[in-house]
């Protein structure tokens, strides 16, 4: 694949924010969370592949360039990092969380005798005698997270919002030690402000084992009358939990108390939130904070709606049924979404054979999983919530037919693909041979959801780490059909992700 057809899968997106209702604290304080996401970036682009710089300069190619921008490094993540500048070897599954030429092997043995190895904020190298060694992320990305405490403490102190002020500080502190829980419980407190900000080493960016975390900022602008229409919907977690398609054992766990559901607008990105921009966030991941807090979700507006009408629109003229093309709207999209980072605090998070944390025990299964039971829960909980009159019949049927094209769009990931295959072979979903267009059969949709989620929170429950890799590698290939559609996507142009471009 040339530089041109590289570029054409990337729609750029400049992100627009209304800051005309800041207050002067908050206009005071923007420049520097800025500069503290800044500083993420540069730490990501050092996990993600080395030394930025040395790379730009090694061509002169502006498109080059511009991928190696989108990219966070040389190879291409929308096809499987493939490499896409000249001389540059294929990417280690580790990315520069390891050396390139460590094995499972070895890892899992010096592991037994240094713990830090598999910590998810130590950086794994080889020490003089070429032994493996942990080195936490606070000492190795010292001058990054020196600069973006030093940036957040002078934003504590000019603002006037006392939450904000506690979070920054407490984040502050945690940079520079890789201790993040206390920071995290006061990030759920800070529910009232306008601006929030989400910063530091906190999505597994690791396809090698699945343990370490990668640098990351969004800053973020409330939409108040957005969250006051949402927010009640944070209130049935429970009820949704206690609706769970698995027997008791498994959904024993209780959501917390205080989670939360908003509405924001993106003003910024950095480092591996712009790689791969998300448009919903369920944080924060530790366990304990969930426990005692819950989880807040935040729905990010602004690159949901660029998102949609720049892929998913144009995927759903292609490849939805067209009587049913009117069904793919805004608004379902809004709700799959919002019920997908609900059902993030929904299951179990700790396994019931003594093998620890889910994360632990499914390693680098864990966000195939993780996700698969998001997704499929969202179509659960759709249904609840029509059979319980908050939502309409038109609501769920909508919500079915835009999460198919949401599934299409996602069907170059094995993950995606183990969905529709599974799907298809419930006859959720049909293909129809002359117009390669998908119809969704709604009657059926239910059941194969709750049938797969409930092997997605066994797999979850058990720390059964074989049974989801051998699903993954059954369900994962596309068939030729599949092939053939993902490739008229290529051929018609359709982006396969937004790139955040900021001003």
């Amino acid at each position: 694949m040339n530089i041109k057809d590289r570029l054409a899968q990337y729609a750029p997106v400049g992100l627009t924010v209304d800051l005309s209702h800041l207050s002067h604290s908050e206009r005071r304080i923007l420049p520097l969370l800025l500069e503290s996401a800044r500083a993420m970036d540069d730490a990501f682009w050092i996990q993600n592949y080395g030394n930025r710089d040395e790379l730009l300069a090694s061509t002169s190619d502006p498109g080059v360039r511009r991928l190696i921008l989108f990219n966070y490094g040389p190879w291409d993540r929308l096809r499987c990092y493939e490499p896409f500048v000249a001389g540059v070897d294929a990417r280690a599954p580790g990315a520069n969380f390891y050396p390139p030429d460590v094995t499972k092997e070895e890892f899992e043995t010096s592991a037994l005798d240094n713990p830090a190895l598999k910590f998810p904020y130590t950086m794994v190298r080889r020490d003089r005698k070429g032994n493996l060694s942990a080195v936490p992320y606070h000492s190795f990305f010292g001058r990054q997270v020196q600069l973006a405490a030093e940036s957040l403490r002078k934003a504590a102190k000019l603002t006037d919002e006392a939450a904000l002020k506690t979070f920054l500080s407490m984040r502050a502190d945690a940079l520079l030690t890789d201790d993040y829980r206390a920071s995290d419980f006061a990030w759920v407190d800070m529910k009232a402000t306008t601006l929030n900000v989400l910063i530091g080493p906190m999505e597994i960016a690791d396809r090698l084992f699945g343990l370490k975390t990668a640098y990351a900022a969004s800053i973020l602008v409330k939409d108040f009358d957005g969250s006051a229409r949402v927010g009640h919907f944070a209130s049935f977690l429970q009820r949704f939990q206690d609706n769970l398609p698995i027997e008791d054992a498994y959904r024993q766990e209780r959501p917390g108390f205080e989670s939360d559901l908003a509405v924001y607008d993106v003003l910024h990105y950095a480092g591996f939130d712009r790689s791969s921009p998300p448009l919903g966030v369920a944080w924060p991941d530790d366990e304990e904070v969930r426990a005692h807090k819950g989880i807040r979700s935040l729905l990010l507006r602004n690159a949901m709606i660029a998102h949609f009408e720049l892929i998913l629109a144009p995927l759903a003229d292609l490849l939805i049924a067209d009587d049913q093309r009117r069904y793919v709207t805004p608004e379902a999209n809004f709700n799959m979404i919002m019920l997908h980072e609900l059902a993030h605090g929904l299951g179990i998070k700790h396994t019931l054979t003594g093998k620890g944390p889910v994360r632990a025990a499914l390693g680098d299964q864990d966000f195939a999983v993780e996700e698969n039971k998001a997704d499929l829960l969202s179509l659960g909980m759709l249904g609840q919530l029509t059979q319980w009159g908050i939502m309409s019949e038109a609501d769920l049927r909508n919500g079915y037919v835009t999460a198919l094209a949401r599934l299409l769009y996602n069907g170059d990931g094995a993950r995606s693909i183990a969905r529709l295959t599974f799907f298809k072979e419930a006859r959720a979903y049909s293909r129809d041979v002359d117009t390669g267009k998908y119809r969704v059969h709604t009657e059926r949709v239910q059941a194969a959801a709750n049938a797969l989620a409930e092997r997605m929170l066994r797999f979850q429950g058990d720390g059964d780490y074989e049974g989801a890799k051998a699903f993954i590698e059954q369900y994962g290939r596309p068939d030729e059909a599949l092939q053939d559609d993902l490739r008229r996507l290529d051929t018609a142009g359709i982006p396969l992700t937004i790139a955040i471009e900021h001003g």
